[in-house]
């Protein structure tokens, strides 16, 4: 379901500064100009934007004519899941860029399946990625959260836990471990889970109302969009975590306060047990209070990142960067990566539909 883009007014673009984040300061003297030319329009854009707003950055749409003497220079390019020609134009940019001695970082959209290759980062500075994969690793690839998405503007003010309507909402597609949470959580009320489709005012203020928002994984890892606007609404996240990986534990390693749960009967049983008002309020201020500092610690992280490897180029850069697998053993290790963040349930249900056996089925 698409929303209307926040991004188009002021309180779409200062909306990530909400919960009284403060935002870092850097040396602007100490900060080279950098240029980010976006190879299209993403929902992420204002996340990056924000993340990246300490430095002194300007913004420009690819096609857009460039002067040419732009020293540092940022291309922020989706992949999709199945990854971009060698001969596309975006590429042929990069490549360019880098080949006339600019210091060139990457910001590399999608992949959530991990399937794109990532040959192309060569030669560049750094590259910032979202969906962390642990067969792409290098010094100078920095693995972001997901963030809101531009086209969700927060609630002016945030409605305490104890006041609002729904103990549970959850709006998507039935699937996967998105079932075994369904099923779950069904008997607690009171809930709201549409079926169908409802309105981007009338999805907000139903994030608004909630109290506990579960947030199965997507399609391959447990960080979604939903995760972050349930944040960003005031709602206690519940999210997914396996005996291989607790997912939000690596990418928020700071006393991370979001309730993580292997199973979603035990995230029911939990909520079940929180049913005290004031115990629900003092747990969302908890998290209000973490997620505003962690927006702000984030902030200077990643422009310092940023400042740091355009500063130290080409030491320490990408200059050798190859993809650690390739054939065969780029698709075993590929498989293994994909199981760490699903349940053995979902695990089958995805074989199955790789293979073509449940459209069969249903043929039947």
């Amino acid at each position: 379901m698409w929303r209307t883009p926040a991004w188009t007014t002021r309180r779409g673009r200062d909306a990530m500064k909400g919960n009284q984040t403060q935002i870092p300061l850097l040396n602007m003297a100490a900060n080279p100009p950098i240029l980010i030319v976006w190879h299209g329009r993403f929902g992420e854009r204002r996340w990056i934007e924000f993340l990246l707003s300490p430095l002194n950055v300007t913004h420009a749409e690819a096609g857009t004519p460039m002067a040419g003497a732009e020293p540092a220079v940022i291309h922020a390019v989706s992949t999709g899941n199945t990854g971009i020609p060698k001969d596309s134009e975006i590429l042929q940019r990069v490549r360019s860029d880098i080949a006339a001695g600019k210091k060139v970082g990457i910001i590399h959209l999608s992949d959530e399946w991990f399937r794109c290759d990532t040959s192309w980062y060569k030669g560049a500075a750094f590259v910032l990625k979202f969906y962390y994969c642990s067969f792409v690793s290098h010094p100078a690839i920095k693995y972001l959260p997901l963030g809101c998405p531009e086209h969700i503007a927060p609630p002016d003010k945030i409605r305490p836990a104890s006041e609002r309507g729904l103990l549970w909402s959850f709006c998507g597609q039935r699937k996967y471990s998105r079932i075994e949470m369904l099923k779950a959580l069904r008997k607690i009320s009171p809930h709201r889970y549409p079926q169908e489709y409802i309105s981007s005012e009338d999805y907000q203020n139903m994030v608004n109302d909630t109290v506990f928002s579960p947030c199965p994984m997507g399609n391959t890892t447990p960080d979604t969009w939903r995760f972050y606007e349930s944040l960003e609404a005031g709602c206690i996240p519940i999210v997914e975590k396996r005996w291989t990986i607790d997912y939000f534990a690596r990418i928020f390693p700071d006393a991370c306060p979001i309730p993580r749960f292997q199973t979603w009967g035990a995230a029911g049983r939990w909520i079940r047990n929180h049913s005290d008002g004031q115990l629900r309020d003092r747990l969302q201020a908890d998290i209000l209070r973490w997620w505003a500092s962690e927006k702000a610690k984030l902030c200077t992280q990643v422009s310092k990142f940023v400042v740091e490897r355009f500063e130290k180029h080409p030491e320490g850069s990408l200059t050798d960067w190859a993809p650690p697998y390739r054939g065969v053993a780029h698709t075993v290790r590929w498989v293994a990566e994909l199981c760490r963040y699903t349940t053995p349930r979902s695990l089958f249900a995805r074989i199955l539909k790789q293979s073509g056996l449940t459209s069969i089925a249903k043929r039947k």
